[in-house]
């Protein structure tokens, strides 16, 4: 399965439109303090490493990026709190953001405790065939 087909990946982008329309009305200060990093670890840290977990074949180090995508969705749910505290964005609009992180750090986990497990069966790495399966569901909440 290409990375674009992943669940993971759709909500991400998904959450990567919305987010890009929410810090278009913000104040021109805060866009480009705030709104600007936020756009770029979601571009750059959050698609682009989901990408490079599912090309990777090694387990851990599939492990360990997933590892860099849950802190940086982290850093981006920060920004979220920081500018909602701030009044910067609405609370309706924090509330549909806040369930785009969450569902993403689900899937993102889920993903991870699969690859530990498969890593704790003694598999080191995934064949050409195995690179692109989908998460098993059982691993999502």
């Amino acid at each position: 399965m290409i990375s674009e087909q992943l669940k993971i990946y759709k909500r991400t982008k998904d959450f990567a439109v919305r987010l890009l329309e929410i810090t278009k009305n913000l104040d021109k200060f805060t866009r480009g303090v705030v709104g600007t990093d936020m756009m770029q670890i979601t571009m750059r840290e959050l698609i682009a490493r989901i990408v490079r977990v599912n090309k990777q074949k090694s387990i851990e180090k599939r492990i360990e990026e997933l590892d860099e995508f849950i802190i940086n969705l982290e850093t981006v749910k920060a920004y979220l709190r920081v500018l909602s505290d701030a009044r910067e964005i609405s609370l309706n609009n924090m509330a549909e953001l806040s369930s785009f992180t969450d569902d993403i750090g689900k899937q993102a986990t889920g993903w991870k405790k699969y690859l530990n497990d498969t890593l704790k069966n003694g598999k080191k790495e995934f064949t050409e065939n195995e690179l692109n399966n989908e998460i098993p569901s059982g691993y999502i909440k």
